[in-house]
């Protein structure tokens, strides 16, 4: 059995640079786990939230990555509502609704819902509110903290 993903692992929850991260997904790919949900959740990540000044490159992998998960969608919905450019968050969280086969869980609602505070955009907040309610996500605490 190959150690080298699972190595490849421990050394992303201890990374801090750009160039690191790159040399770890450089593994990944040479090990073929790139593909692996698992794993390239993982690397989207850590560049996404971890890593600082990495979320381009968590965009630029999801973006090519063949058919993202929820949790692939949520973590680059939260990066983006973490950065500077939360409204980069909302555009995710639409083609996850629009067109993407994963539907929203209630974190992709309270991702959203911090980008559009954080964007200030008051009527984009009244309407995915109004999203998570039909949902039925009102009552999710995780929601419900960020309503």
């Amino acid at each position: 059995m190959n150690n080298a993903p699972h190595h490849c692992l421990s050394l992303l929850t201890s990374c801090k640079t750009l160039k690191i991260l790159k040399q770890i997904h450089a593994s990944l790919v040479k090990t073929g786990h790139h593909s692996d949900p698992f794993f390239a959740g993982k690397l989207i990540l850590h560049s996404a939230v971890t890593v600082p000044g990495a979320l381009h490159y968590a965009r630029r992998f999801f973006l090519n990555f063949p058919i993202p998960d929820v949790f692939m969608y949520n973590t680059l919905i939260r990066g983006f509502s973490e950065s500077g450019i939360p409204q980069n968050s909302i555009f995710t969280f639409i083609d996850m609704c629009g067109k993407s086969l994963v539907p929203p869980d209630s974190f992709s609602f309270a991702f959203v819902l911090k980008a559009a505070a954080n964007h200030g955009s008051l009527r984009t907040g009244i309407q995915l509110h109004c999203q998570a309610l039909i949902h039925g996500f009102e009552t999710h605490l995780f929601v419900g903290v960020v309503m």
